[in-house]
């Protein structure tokens, strides 16, 4: 009797282990299970975050350019509404055009007097670089300068 209720007992023993152990494993199933989905919440819900961010991002800058785009617009219109209101002063004004018409005219004068002021000018000194060396060297006044140089070197050649 005693043996069977050793034998009971340790069969209680190792039936309580064999269900602690059970216990044991169940719990760290469970909470590794409660872990991954805990992760897996989280990394869904940055992403989630990450989407909004970016969402808003890019909704910031969709209005960005459309208010760029209207007030580029505003200013468009308003210029050519301007110029446009402009040109109709210009061309009902008579002493406007009568004006623009003689400022057009001297600029033209002025800048073919200047022009053909040019091609003399360059008409003349080719003519006068244009003779032969002999002719342009007795031609040429003899600076101050040159002479001293030219005193200072036969100077030096005598002296040698």
């Amino acid at each position: 009797m005693h043996e069977e209720r050793l034998k009971h007992e340790e069969e209680s023993i190792s039936r309580q282990e064999k269900m602690r152990r059970e216990t044991i494993n169940y719990e760290a199933k469970l909470r590794l299970e409660q872990e991954q989905a805990r992760i897996e919440a989280q990394r869904k819900a940055d992403a989630k975050n990450e989407r909004d961010i970016n969402d808003l991002i890019l909704d910031r800058i969709s209005l960005k350019e459309r208010e760029r785009r209207s007030t580029m617009q505003d200013l468009f219109t308003q210029n050519l509404t301007w110029m446009r209101s402009n040109v109709a002063d210009f061309f009902s004004n008579p002493q406007a055009m009568g004006r623009f018409i003689a400022f057009a005219a001297t600029l033209y004068a002025t800048f073919t007097i200047t022009k053909q002021s040019a091609l003399l000018f360059r008409w003349y000194y080719m003519m006068k670089l244009q003779k032969p060396p002999l002719v342009r060297e007795t031609s040429v006044n003899i600076s101050l300068l040159s002479r001293i140089k030219d005193y200072i070197s036969t100077k030096k050649n005598l002296d040698l």
